[in-house]
């Protein structure tokens, strides 16, 4: 899961998992009415929340009947954010004004550096160690003092860092896009949801989130944990440590029993 991962799905059909159980009617965050019925993913994410040492926060319904509006500057737009060019090494984003892009750079959920109305982002967890990421902080500095007219274009920057041997693999500029939810783009899944912390997957079948689990095992492009139909997906680099995967696995199954 690319923290772009970052880097997540919803609706749950079929018999072969029934979560209208006990376990789910003493959950506080599902009613009885939504109980009577499976959950959705969202459901199940916001219930996992209400659990000991599970928090959740920023729950988005990833479904295959959602249209989402996408991009790293679309919940940021309010705070100055205007275009991001997005790699899997490093991401480079042009705020308003330099305030802004400290602002961001010192607030933010992020491992982020600002330099005048540019911030180098390199997620959380961080993409790559405190020593690499100096190497790319050095590097912008470098293409902003040699290209004072064009020191916040991100594309000749982009080109700059990668002229000087720094890998921007995948590169593309992040705008606002209307896009279908994740759940579509994941063989068999039929509903996701995704937070800050861990995603629910729900799968069409035990064997489809099976599959999901092992390929992405064997690939090393997610971290995840498989209940029956549901799969919690941490990303890789996982979004929480071990020990707090382990609090949210407890939690799924205290949920759905």
């Amino acid at each position: 899961m690319l923290m772009t991962h970052r880097h997540r799905f919803a609706r749950m059909a079929g018999p072969a998992l029934v979560l209208a159980t006990a376990g789910l009617l003493s959950v506080p965050a599902l009613t009885p009415a939504q109980a009577a019925t499976p959950p959705t993913a969202v459901q199940i994410l916001k219930s996992i929340g209400q659990q000991p040492d599970a928090k959740v926060t920023r729950v988005h319904d990833e479904g295959p009947d959602v249209v989402v509006t996408d991009g790293f500057c679309t919940e940021l737009r309010s705070a100055g954010c205007q275009l991001a060019e997005h790699t899997k090494d490093a991401t480079l984003v042009r705020f308003d004004t330099a305030k802004n892009a400290k602002l961001y750079a010192g607030n933010a959920d992020d491992n982020a550096t600002a330099m005048g109305r540019t911030v180098v982002s390199f997620g959380s967890p961080a993409r790559m160690g405190s020593a690499r990421q100096k190497t790319y902080e050095d590097g912008v500095a470098a293409y902003r003092s040699s290209h004072p007219n064009r020191k916040n274009a991100l594309v000749p920057m982009l080109h700059y860092l990668t002229f000087h041997h720094l890998p921007m693999r995948t590169a593309f500029l992040e705008q606002d896009v209307d896009r279908t939810g994740l759940a579509t783009t994941i063989p068999g899944a039929t509903d996701m949801a995704t937070s800050k912390q861990v995603d629910v997957i729900v799968f069409s079948s035990r064997d489809a989130a099976k599959t999901y689990v092992a390929k992405a095992t064997k690939r090393e492009s997610d971290q995840t944990f498989r209940h029956g139909r549901l799969v919690l997906s941490f990303g890789n680099p996982a979004l929480v440590g071990e020990a707090r995967q382990a609090a949210y696995q407890d939690a799924l199954l205290a949920v759905v029993g």
